[in-house]
This record gives structure tokens, C-alpha cells and sequence, in this order.
């Protein structure tokens, strides 16, 4: 383990604040200091019944599609808020990630399939092989960012598609005058950042695009390197001008900080 000093690599993480401090405790636990910088925020409905309306009734024969930890939240919300729902452990859930597939289980739904490699377009290909006859109902509880990879498969194979816009995903606000002093003072520590969707890096583009005064602090962030979880979201850091980026082993914050620990601390 490193020792911890003054000098310690400075990482970004950019998950939304209030689901940022699980990342930080274990980055610092390598030894980096940790500049919470969030990207994005993510809101839930207060009333779920209209949201799941057009659903209703839901099916013992459903299948119901969760990419993210955000969808499994939003299906406990779901369970928790509507009345005359099948119990929990009967219902047919699809996850995307073992991180999901755990929270998923930690409310209470027993995961029948989860993604082998960690994407929509993955699980799409494994529930097909699971289900190779048309006409199951699967219902995609999603956030109003969500591509359509996954709903476009279904559909293709004959599948009935309900998507529920369960959560939102939105630009947080841009970080504040202390916040950017604190990384104009720490510039040659910025090793990196961390980032868990394309709707974070695209975020994130748009606050390097306001630095254009700045360009000491704006190169150094180019020039650093983007930790990311999974393909999608290491393509739009690509996409954006990352020269440096770094997938996690999987869709965990111990995979990241793994990712993390190899990179700036070599053996």
C-alpha cells in the first residue's frame, strides 16, 4: 500500500453526490485524495401509479429488464408504492451487472438471468436463447436517457416492449468557484477521473468546454486518464478526446478502484 502524503494522486469522481461516497472511501483506502465532482443527478417520480399505468396489470409471465442500479431502485420504489403487485421473489427479472443483479437481490427480487458481459445488447442475446419464442411481455424499467439497443432486439424477435421512464437523469450543477480554485491549487496531482455513463462524460465535456480561459487546468484533465465503467460509457470518453482511458474488470467500484490502483500506483 502506498504511503500517504501530501503529494498523493488526486481522482475525480463524478458520480452524482449522493451516490458518491461507497467510490471515494475506497479510492481513499489506496491512498488518493478524492475530489467529488458530480456530473449528473438522478431523480425519481414522487407519485410511481402514473408512471406504471400503462403496465398495469402486471403479468406472472412478465419479464421485467433492469440495467443499472438506478432501474433496481426505481423496481423497489414500483413494488413498494403500487398495490396488487405479485410477490417479489415470483417475478422474472433480467439484470444488467453483478453489482445490479446484488442490489436487485438486496430488495428482495431473485435475478433469473443476468448479462454475461455486462450490456443491454448482451442480455437482449441471452434472454432470446432463454425465450426463443415471440410474445413475452418485458418490461424495460429505464431512465429517459436509456438507448435503444435493447428494446429495438426485443421487438425484432416478437417480443411485446413496455417501457417505464422510471428515473430521470440530469446535468448537476457546475462545479463552484471553490471547487475549481481547489483544482487549479492541485493541478499536477489530477490523475484521473472516474466516470459510470456517457451522460457523465458528455456532462463532463461541457464543463471542460467552459474552461476555455483556463487551459492549464482543461489540458491537464484531457491529459489524464478517464476510468470507466463498461464499453459504452470508455467510447464516449474516446468520443470526447480522452487519449488515457481504463475499464473497470467489471460494473463495480471495486473493479474501478482496482483499475485505479494499477494505473497510478505501478508495481
Amino acid at each position: 500500500m502506498p504511503d500517504k502524503c501530501n503529494a498523493r494522486p488526486l481522482i475525480i469522481n463524478t458520480r452524482p453526490r449522493t451516490q458518491a461516497r461507497n467510490l471515494s472511501s475506497l479510492l481513499e483506502a489506496i491512498g488518493v485524495e478524492v475530489c467529488e465532482l458530480p456530473m449528473i443527478e438522478i431523480r425519481f417520480p414522487e407519485a410511481w401509479e402514473p408512471i406504471v399505468s400503462a403496465a398495469l396489470p402486471f403479468r406472472s409471465t412478465d419479464s421485467f429488464f433492469i440495467t443499472s442500479v438506478n432501474g433496481a431502485t426505481a423496481l423497489d420504489s414500483i413494488f413498494r408504492s403500487v398495490k396488487h403487485l405479485p410477490a417479489r421473489s415470483a417475478v422474472l427479472v433480467c439484470a444488467v451487472g453483478t453489482v445490479t443483479e446484488r442490489k436487485l437481490r438486496d430488495f428482495g427480487f431473485i435475478p433469473a438471468l443476468s448479462a454475461s458481459d455486462e450490456n443491454a445488447e448482451t442480455l437482449a442475446r441471452d434472454f432470446l436463447r432463454m425465450s426463443p419464442y415471440p410474445g413475452c411481455r418485458c418490461v424495460l424499467v429505464k431512465g429517459n436517457r436509456a438507448g435503444a439497443i435493447l428494446p429495438d432486439m426485443l421487438r425484432e424477435a416478437g417480443h411485446e416492449v413496455v417501457e417505464l421512464v422510471s428515473y430521470f437523469t440530469e446535468s448537476a450543477p457546475p462545479p463552484s468557484d471553490l471547487e475549481l480554485n481547489f483544482l487549479q491549487k492541485n493541478l499536477t496531482r489530477i490523475s484521473g477521473s472516474c466516470f459510470f455513463s456517457p451522460s457523465a462524460v458528455r456532462n463532463f465535456e461541457i464543463f471542460l468546454n467552459s474552461l476555455k480561459n483556463d487551459h492549464d487546468l482543461r489540458d491537464r484533465l484531457y491529459s489524464s486518464t478517464a476510468f470507466c465503467i463498461g464499453t459504452q460509457t470508455e467510447r464516449a470518453a474516446r468520443d470526447i478526446g480522452f487519449k488515457h482511458r481504463k475499464i473497470g474488470s467489471s460494473h463495480s467500484d471495486e473493479a474501478l478502484v482496482e483499475s485505479v490502483l494499477q494505473t497510478v500506483f505501478p508495481l
